[in-house]
């Protein structure tokens, strides 16, 4: 019945447009700077320590964000 509940309520919030966890980090200046250290040749290793973030968020800019 918690189960219930609670997941009756998330769908009522998404309803209502509320955003449903943790918020993400990831904004236009880290967007950029991503794609600026990529075309200069860094890995994703470096460009994930050199932004403090993680090797995923790295990937998932550039997947994002690729043309």
């Amino acid at each position: 019945m918690i189960k219930e509940r609670t997941q009756a309520g998330m769908e009522r919030a998404r309803k209502q447009g509320k955003q449903i966890g943790r918020p993400s980090n990831i904004n236009e200046g880290l967007i950029q700077s991503i794609k600026y250290m990529k075309d200069k040749g860094l890995g994703i290793r470096k460009i994930a320590s050199e932004l403090s973030v993680g090797v995923g968020t790295v990937y998932k800019v550039l997947d994002a964000h690729s043309v």
